[in-house]
């Protein structure tokens, strides 16, 4: 590559904050707590602060904030290589999606060759820049995944040269955990990367990096309780951020902590910036459904449908705008009303997300299939498969296997209760259950606040109708194992176990249900039948 002239590197560095990829910040306060972060750099003196403070953005994912705040320093100080090492790291965006598009592929190897021009001063500095180029390298040969791996095996030399350098630790730390396949049932990647963030959170309380990456770390079910130190203490960190407001509700849902990632929600959806507004939304709106608050929910689906200008640059967001009515129709079980979804605002371009109108598909599908509209629930198996065959096509990233499991499971949820309707009760079973094993044995992509509607819970809902209690109560037993305190889960467990004449398990379930929507719409008639249900029980001698 030849070396870029001062005028090109300009020119790339306004074209590159104007662009939408990077989520540029719209009105938040720049000037606010970001955390406590150092990286020491050879620069001119006056502009470390200002470094420290881009690196800071950076670890709380505000990238367009970082890069205009590179950007200064790189303008305040021409010569200034580390300038670019950030904004090249600002360019990969978050490890942890695994989706760096070929604009930032190529903004950064152009970044990063102008650093190199300039040159580093330090031994240190150097091996960050390198660090950086081994991701950039052969982009064009290797995947994202194996360019993540060299550049974690790149972090790891300057983690073991430099043990006193606690950007280096964070670094490495985070970069271990986001090498980790959603197929990896284990944790070890998460664990291992988790360990490393452990310790410099340890000596490194106020840092940004430290508490975020570990919320992500544990961002799982079976491991998510140990991420909740650090998701209580993030948004006081980095006040500023708007990722350091949202991001601990991934914890707070995976342990069913409604209030929490309420309280949380509420704080991030006020945000400016559109991006972390909607995943708030979107948690918000879940949150919500799980308490029985349907009409909080629609209040959130109200405001977010009343926003006119969204501009889909992101997968994230078109799977919100897709998300975010599938699942307030699906979590009240109006099946009536997932029938009769449609794609919203043709001129958005869904054929770039194919993932994200399979969600909407899905729901219209099993609406249609509960309702006995079997034909038009065929022709959207045929467009899930469309779209299947659509995504296998598009460039990959770390969860696109986690998209085409969803869809070949929520192809077979909808077959089996096509079969159900039509009297294929063991056929339908069978069915459900293959679905619930594909769903059990891969992680989901961060940006899912949880299931629509998981297998095991339709398993148990159709083992209801079958009228077969007793292995209902198993599936929404498992379920809950995997989404804890979950609405429907939990009230099909109690009906279960009622019918099944388990009055103690039925009172235990029922008794979580009411336990956690004490602000519950007065009129839900659910929660209406777990009270009846209790109230018998203390009556009784």
């Amino acid at each position: 590559m030849k070396p870029i002239r001062s005028a090109r590197c300009a020119v790339l560095l306004t074209a590159w904050l104007a662009s939408s990829a990077l989520a540029p910040t719209r009105g938040a306060n720049a000037a606010g707590p970001w955390g406590e972060v150092h990286f020491p750099i050879s620069c001119q003196a006056g502009v470390q602060a200002a470094f420290d403070q881009a690196v800071a953005m950076l670890h709380s994912f505000e990238f367009g904030a970082a890069a205009k705040t590179f950007t200064a320093v790189a303008h305040d100080d021409p010569t200034c290589a580390m300038a670019y090492w950030g904004l090249a790291t600002t360019a990969m965006g978050s490890l942890f999606a695994g989706r760096t598009g070929p604009v930032a592929l190529e903004q950064g190897r152009d970044l990063l060759q102008k650093a190199k021009t300039l040159g580093a001063n330090t031994s240190r500095e150097h091996a960050y820049i390198t660090a950086a180029e081994a991701f950039y390298r052969d982009a064009d040969k290797r995947n994202q995944s194996q360019r993540m791996r060299a550049y974690t095996d790149a972090l790891e030399q300057i983690y073991i040269k430099y043990p006193d350098d606690p950007e280096a630790e964070i670094s490495y730390g985070y970069a271990v955990a986001a090498l980790a396949p959603p197929t990896d049932k284990t944790y070890a990647y998460e664990l291992k990367g988790a360990a490393i963030l452990e310790r410099a959170f340890a000596r490194n309380p106020n840092h940004p990096g430290a508490a975020h990456y570990l919320i992500h770390a544990y961002d799982h079910t079976p491991i998510a309780a140990r991420g909740l130190a650090a998701a209580r203490r993030y948004a006081t960190i980095a006040p500023s951020a708007p990722h350091a407001l949202q991001i601990p509700s991934h914890i707070f849902a995976r342990l069913g902590l409604w209030q929490d990632s309420i309280d949380a929600n509420r704080a991030a959806a006020k945000v400016d910036n559109l991006f972390w507004k909607f995943l708030a939304m979107d948690f918000l709106l879940y949150s919500y459904l799980q308490t029985g608050q349907d009409h909080a929910a629609k209040t959130v689906l109200g405001e977010f449908t009343a926003i006119e200008t969204i501009n889909i640059h992101h997968l994230n967001i078109a799977y919100v705008l897709a998300d975010m009515p599938a699942r307030y129709a699906v979590e009240r079980r109006r099946w009536d009303e997932a029938a009769a979804i449609t794609l919203p605002k043709s001129e958005y371009p869904w054929p770039q997300y194919p993932q994200a109108e399979a969600v909407l598909v899905f729901v219209h599908a099993l609406g249609a299939a509960r309702t006995g509209a079997a034909t038009a629930a065929g022709k959207d198996l045929d467009r899930l498969q469309e779209l299947r065959a659509n995504l296998v096509k598009a460039p990959g990233d770390a969860f696109k296997e986690y998209w085409l499991t969803q869809i070949d499971a929520h192809r077979q949820m909808v077959t089996a209760w096509i079969a159900h309707t039509q009297g294929k009760h063991e056929e339908a079973l069978r069915t459900l259950r293959t679905a619930a094993d594909q769903e059990d044995a891969i992680e989901r992509d961060p940006v899912v606040p949880a299931p629509i509607i998981s297998a095991r819970e339709l398993l148990g809902e159709m083992l209801l109708e079958s009228d077969e209690p007793r292995k209902a109560l198993s599936a929404f037993v498992a379920s809950l194992k995997e989404e804890p305190a979950r609405f429907w889960s939990l009230y099909g467990a109690a009906q279960a176990a009622e019918r099944a004449g388990d009055r103690e398990r039925a009172t235990s379930f029922y008794a979580q249900l009411v336990a956690q929507t004490v602000h519950a719409d007065a009129d839900h008639s659910a929660l209406k039948a777990a009270r009846t249900f209790l109230q018998m029980v203390d009556r009784r001698p």
